[in-house]
């Protein structure tokens, strides 16, 4: 098992774990388990980020979902919040 299939595991299984914590007096467990889900956050993510810089543009984007990561490149774009409604 890779480095980030260990990771992605153990995202998930804090994922379930978090769930379970909606009471006020696990505020400070949910918080201590939040700090270490960033953690394993940050671990996973760093080599995909360094992976992007060193093969591909500033214009591209990993799109990540729970099963499959997808490369994109952005060619065009244009941003209005003319039409939104308050």
């Amino acid at each position: 098992m890779s480095e980030l299939d260990k990771a992605l595991k153990m995202v998930k299984e804090n994922n379930k774990k978090l769930k379970g914590l909606s009471n006020p007096t696990s505020d400070k467990k949910r918080l201590q388990l939040e700090k270490k889900r960033q953690g394993k956050f940050v671990k996973v993510v760093k080599p995909v980020i360094k992976f992007i810089n060193g093969f591909y543009h500033p214009h591209c984007k990993v799109i990540i979902e729970d099963d499959k990561a997808e490369l994109v490149m952005g060619e065009q774009s244009f941003l209005t919040k003319e039409f939104i409604k308050d």
